[in-house]
């Protein structure tokens, strides 16, 4: 019997975002800059949830910044519904089309910026 597909959704949902993170483990990083620039820093960076906390290339910010930049940049995150009792930790930040739906989960966009 073929296992149960993991349907990708989507949210800009701060308060649950934060849950699913933090109940896998997770905490709000965002990548290292090679080089400190204005840019870099006024738009917060790339955004990560870190699962590992080895500290070699991402650096902790608040969840308060993480949706500064979520919002500024007009983000998305994906994620897998988890199944039974397996916590799926993938998920993606992409950005948002204009006039972004929140009902419709924008998966195409995200394959298609992944794998050109």
């Amino acid at each position: 019997m073929p296992e149960p597909q993991k349907e990708i959704k989507s949210t800009t949902d701060h308060a649950f975002i934060k849950q699913w993170a933090e109940e896998r483990g997770g905490t709000p990083a965002r990548v290292r800059p090679f080089a400190e620039s204005s840019r870099s820093e006024r738009l917060g960076g790339l955004l990560r949830v870190d699962f590992w906390h080895d500290g070699k290339n991402l650096e902790g910010i608040t969840w308060s910044d993480f949706f500064t930049v979520l919002n500024y940049n007009k983000l998305t995150f994906l994620y897998h519904e988890d199944i039974g009792n397996e916590k799926s930790r993938f998920y993606s930040i992409i950005k948002q089309k204009p006039n972004h739906d929140r009902t419709k989960h924008p998966i195409k966009e995200a394959i298609n910026t992944r794998h050109p």
